[in-house]
C-alpha cells in the first residue's frame, strides 16, 4: 500500500502542532494589604504564585489579597493615619496617579506611591 506525502506527513504535523498547543503560562500580578498598614505587590508570576508572593511581601498578620492584574501596571500608595490606595492601569504613571487619589479619598494625608510595577 502506497501513502501520499500528505498521509505520511500527518503524524509529524500533529506532533509539531501538539508541542505548540501547550497551555500558556500567563503572568499575573497581585496586590495585598493588611489592616496593620502593611502592603505587598507582585507581578510577572502565575496566579497562585503572584498571590503568595504579594502576601509574603505584605508581611503582616492581617494581609489579604485586595486586587489582581494581568498585562497592566499597578501601584500602591500609602499615607498617614493608615490610609492606602491602589490602582491598575495600562500606563504606569496613570496607575500611580490613581493610587494616590484613592489614598487621598480614604482620608490619606501625604499619600505617596510605595510600590509600583507592570506585568507584561
Amino acid at each position: 500500500m502506497r501513502m501520499s506525502f500528505f498521509q505520511a506527513a500527518m503524524p509529524a504535523v500533529f506532533v509539531v502542532l501538539g508541542l505548540g498547543a501547550a497551555v500558556p503560562a500567563f503572568a499575573e500580578g497581585a496586590i495585598a494589604h493588611g489592616y496593620d498598614g502593611h502592603v505587598g505587590m507582585s507581578w510577572g508570576l502565575r496566579h497562585r504564585e503572584a498571590e503568595e508572593r504579594a502576601l509574603r511581601e505584605c508581611g503582616g498578620r492581617s494581609c489579604e489579597i485586595v486586587g489582581r492584574f494581568e498585562r497592566q501596571c499597578a501601584a500602591i500608595a500609602v499615607g498617614r493615619r493608615g490610609a492606602y490606595g491602589w490602582a491598575v492601569h495600562a500606563r504606569p504613571y496613570q496607575a500611580e496617579t490613581d493610587a494616590v487619589r484613592q489614598c487621598q479619598r480614604h482620608d490619606g494625608i501625604d499619600c505617596v506611591v510605595v510600590v509600583h510595577g507592570c506585568d507584561e
